[in-house]
């Protein structure tokens, strides 16, 4: 089977859906976080510094794979059907935009990233929101964990 049949039959499977969401570059992380009211145990502006500044709107995706899939492979599915994966800031715009959804599912943004030392040992870190019925949190989880049906990805498009 060729590439693009794969894929085609992999799409047939996954679960995708598009949302417009506003960005406000000139509010911190932290800020975007609480206002999208969600916990955060550390400060993500000190690992994820922003150069942009002012206001914008994007397209985003939610994007589930009916499988399990590892970081890497996840990020070459994304690009080949020409999105990419979204940064901290975006998905904390969209869980202000749209606080509903990380009561549901976990929501992972792996276009950001952080190098996390402990002991003797690094960890690469993606952002993710999970939640349950009341509380939701900004978490950083291990890049090199493979991710299950229940995560969705937020993606947007090249």
């Amino acid at each position: 089977m060729c590439l693009g049949e794969v894929l085609e039959e992999q799409e047939q499977k996954d679960w995708k859906s598009s949302f417009f969401i506003p960005i406000d570059y000139d509010v911190t992380l932290e800020e975007m976080a609480i206002k999208a009211d969600c916990f955060v145990e550390t400060s993500p502006d000190e690992e994820f510094p922003s150069s942009r500044n002012g206001k914008r709107g994007i397209t985003v995706e939610l994007v589930q794979f009916e499988k399990w899939v590892r970081t890497e492979e996840a990020e070459k599915l994304l690009y080949t059907v020409s999105l990419r994966p979204c940064s901290i800031e975006e998905l904390c715009a969209f869980a202000k935009a749209h606080p509903d959804f990380q009561r549901q599912f976990p929501i992972i943004a792996i276009g950001s990233s952080i190098l996390y030392n402990y002991l003797i040992s690094s960890l690469v870190l993606s952002t993710c929101f999970v939640g349950a019925l009341r509380k939701r949190s900004l978490a950083f989880l291990d890049r090199k964990y493979s991710w299950g049906p229940t995560y969705r990805f937020l993606a947007t498009p090249l």
